[in-house]
């Protein structure tokens, strides 16, 4: 590999030596064939040019590759392994964001805060202030409407609350809500039902909490 070499040399002062440089010679690869896969290398079947210490000391040792000789040729079939093609990197500009000066707010005294209320309320059309309801009846106008006795047919049992409160709007034109309407049979007052199953006598009871009245009209299923 490297070769050094000397030389006496007379001169008027008397006999020196002289070294000369060593010379590197490049080294020679050999072509090979990879038996197995290996990393960083290349893969199984690959015919490939490494240095011969490289193929010695590691492939061949671990029987991991082998020789390629004019006399000796491939073992296993051989595979071409195309190079990648490298990606172009995409330089993205960089944006330099200008720091932006927040706003200062100020705090509002109470007065302040009243005189802004007051402008907000004024400007609201009448149509959006909500408005406290009024009851849809009165005990005064269902006195007037509903008779002291309603009939039904028992072709409708069983007659529920949303039955008779459907039957108050239709005839009495009165809008009564379900959970104000208590039904009860004539026999027990004070048992309230849910619906009316069987033909009898029964009583409707209207409860208007807005009031603090209640009017009682029977009712006959026949």
């Amino acid at each position: 590999m490297f070769q050094s070499t000397s030389r006496k040399v007379v001169t008027a002062t008397g006999l020196v030596f002289v070294r000369f440089r060593a010379h590197k010679y490049p080294v020679q690869k050999i072509p090979i064939q990879l038996l197995k896969d290996v990393p960083n290398v290349g893969v199984r079947g690959e015919i490939l040019q490494v240095k011969p210490a490289f193929m010695r000391n590691y492939l061949h040792h671990k029987n991991k590759a082998c020789y390629i000789t004019p006399t000796q040729g491939p073992r296993i079939d051989v595979v071409t392994v195309e190079p990648k093609a490298k990606q172009p990197v995409e330089h993205k500009p960089q944006i330099t964001e200008e720091p932006t000066e927040k706003p200062v707010v100020e705090a509002l005294s109470m007065d302040e805060l009243s005189d802004l209320f007051k402008n907000m309320t004024s400007n609201v059309p009448d149509e959006l202030v909500i408005k406290p309801s009024e009851p849809e009846y009165t005990i005064a106008k269902l006195t007037e409407r509903v008779p002291s006795l309603q009939y039904f047919m028992k072709e409708y049992l069983p007659i529920t609350k949303e039955y008779v409160k459907d039957t108050l709007k239709d005839e009495a034109d009165v809008n009564v809500p379900v959970e104000e309407i208590t039904l009860a049979s004539i026999e027990t007052p004070d048992e309230p039902i849910e619906e009316i199953t069987m033909v009898g006598k029964y009583l409707l009871k209207i409860t208007s909490p807005t009031e603090d009245a209640d009017l009682t009209t029977e009712i006959e299923v026949r």
